[in-house]
Order: C-alpha cells, then structure tokens, then sequence
C-alpha cells in the first residue's frame, strides 16, 4: 500500500534542476533498532516513524565543505631566466612550467559515497563526492549513532588512507571493512587500484594490494563464504578475488602459507532467534574468540542493500560446541539471508555459513520500501 506521509520532495523528490544535489538519487537507508527507517539522502539525515505510518521528516543535517577552490597553478621561475617562457604558444621542452590543479577535498556525502553498519544503529560513511566542480573526491570517514533515530549524532572518525568516489565498502567477518576501487577524480580518470581494510573500532586503515583493473562505476564487491572478496565489473568486464591478510600465517621458517581456520560443522540452515547451538571441528586446536554474522551482499553503485555485521554473545559448553545467541530484537537484524563466522583467537575466520534468519512471531508482515 502507498505510504502517503512517507512523501517528501525535500528527501526523496523528483530529479530538480534547481536542486544540484539530487537528494532522490539512491538514498541510503536502514532498519534501526527501534523500528524506524532511517537513511541519508545527500547530506539531510532523515527518519521514516513506524509509529505515524511511516511519516517522514529530516532529523539532522551534514555540515558540507564551502567555498571550495577550483583552478590550476604554473610554477613559472620568474626571478630567473623568465625569457625561457614565450606565453602559451612557447615550444614545450624540458623547461615547461609545472602544473597544479587545485580542488577542496569535499565531505563524504552525495550518491557516490559507501556506507556500512558495524554494531547496534552505528552507520559509517566512506568517501564520496560533495557536489561541485570545484571538489574532489573525498577520503572523508563519518559515523551516524541512530541509537535515538528521531536525535541521531553525526561523529567524525578518522579518514581514509585514498580519496574514492564509487568505491565499494565490503564487511568482513572481523568486523573491519574492505574498501576498494573508484576514482579521486573523474570516473575514468586517477583511478584508485589499491585496496585499503578500515578498522571502525581503531579508525585505522591499511593499505592492501593493487588491483589489476580499475573498478569504478557500476562495479560491485561481495564477500564469499570462504572469507575471500569477489571484485567484478566497473567498465570492464571481469573479476579478480582478493584475499585478505586473516588467510594467511608465516610458517617457522617465515614463509607466508595459508592458515589453519576453524570449521563450522553443524548449523541449522534455518534459525530462530535466541539460543542458537553450533558445533566446531574436532581438529582445530585453538581457542575461538568471537561469533559474527553479517548480511549476505547485494552491492551495485558503490552501495550494499543494507550491509549489517554483529558480534555474537556466545558460551561454550564443552570443547567444540558452543551456543550463540542471536539477538531477539528483530528490527536489530531483519529477516533474511545471514552468513555466521567463527573467529579465532589469532583472528583467523571460519568460513562462512549461509543461514537464513526468520521472527520468532509468525504473525509480523514484512514491509518493503520502493524507492523511485
């Protein structure tokens, strides 16, 4: 059915030349905890209330860079030998002035941008390209606490090591987020080839390897079970894996082999919520030290739908059975495919286990939102 009070020129309206920043252009949105939708649509934060059918009204704002500075700088000698310049006809050799393109690193907002939800209600932004000639792309990090939906906080984390618009933001199973691709620049033009992973509990971030093509718009990145990265597409079309750092150990003589990882044996592929028995392989031998289920992933234009991560509480009731407890609360993970990690205490994940996360209740109706 129509949710008439959901309506908003101002958040989701139709494209307005007028309006250069295209709020209505892909906003981002999430399940709170609470109940409510919230999301982002170029920088107004706003809230859809389950309470007033799904009325919705802006509830904060991103502060935006301003008066950005566009231009290009020559580094012409003029205090020697200035008769080596003839103007913009002279002949170009070795003594050609060097040029400078000026631009402002822009806040991490608009349709370019990526964004995740690590933990209860916290949504971190990467990147992006404030709109304007005269910004670049943005290394820019932001965290959105919606833990109050209708009061959320706007926090500034630490940036990214690379400037990036349309770059893809994939969760890991630690929790960090592998962030690959796009350009600083133009789409085509000063292309980012390495992957950095950002850690959201340090704010730090690491620089990962090149990529042998450049991923740009329309490209998209999915973590597999097997804890690697499947990176496709952009304007080629083709695909690369990247496998992170967590599958691989220095062996004693300190060559780089692949880890030995936990094993989830047993898992009921369909789960309620609550107390939920999982059972590990016999042969590993070390200590686990977290449970983690993360959304399966569904990412086109530098955006997943909707990723979420979790740490699991967990209890162990013997060596190799452990019961996890899934969070009862069900707008904190909505219904729907989940994959489930073991994590080692030397970081080492499991490989994933796809389940498929239903109520406890039979009698709630899924809602579904459309956006146009």
């Amino acid at each position: 059915r129509p949710l008439y009070k959901a309506k908003s020129k101002k958040l989701f309206g139709e494209p307005d030349p007028d309006n250069e920043n295209n709020e209505w252009y892909y906003p981002r949105s999430y399940l709170a905890s609470d109940g409510n939708i919230v999301g982002i649509s170029y920088n107004k934060v706003w809230m859809m209330d389950k309470n007033d059918d799904f009325r919705v009204y802006q509830t904060n704002e991103i502060e935006l860079e301003r008066a950005g500075v566009a231009g290009i700088i020559e580094d012409i000698e003029m205090n020697h030998d200035h008769k080596q310049y003839k103007g913009h006809g002279h002949k170009k050799g070795k003594n050609d002035p060097k040029k400078l393109r000026l631009l402002t690193v822009g806040s991490p907002v608009g349709t370019y941008n990526s964004t995740v939800m690590i933990g209860k209600d916290i949504v971190y932004m990467f990147g992006g390209k404030q709109t304007g000639e005269e910004y670049s792309a943005s290394n820019k990090v932001l965290k959105i606490d919606f833990s109050e939906s209708r009061k959320p906080r706007i926090l500034k984390a630490n940036s990214m090591l690379k400037p990036r618009f349309n770059a893809n933001a994939t969760i890991l199973p630690n929790g960090k987020i592998f962030i690959n691709g796009g350009s600083a620049y133009k789409d085509l033009e000063f292309s980012i080839y390495e992957g950095e992973i950002y850690d959201p509990f340090t704010e730090e971030s690491e620089l990962m390897d090149k990529g042998y093509f450049r991923r740009n718009y329309h490209s998209t990145a999915l973590l597999l079970p097997n804890g690697t990265i499947l990176v496709s597409g952009g304007d080629v079309w083709n695909s690369e894996i990247f496998y992170p750092p967590y599958l691989f150990t220095k062996d004693w003589e300190g060559n780089t082999v692949l880890a030995d990882r936990p094993s989830i044996e047993n898992i009921s592929p369909t789960i309620n919520r609550g107390d939920v028995k999982i059972k590990l392989n016999k042969d590993f031998l070390d200590y686990i030290d977290r449970f983690t289920i993360i959304s399966t992933g569904s990412t086109t234009h530098a955006q997943g739908s909707e990723p979420k991560f979790r740490s699991l509480n967990f209890s162990r009731l013997n060596k190799f059975e452990y019961i996890v407890e899934i969070p009862k609360n069900k707008s904190e993970l909505q219904d729907g495919t989940y994959m489930v990690f073991a994590i080692s205490k030397n970081g080492t994940p499991s490989e994933g286990k796809i389940i498929y996360l239903k109520w406890s209740s039979m009698n709630y109706q899924n809602i579904y939102f459309c956006f146009f």
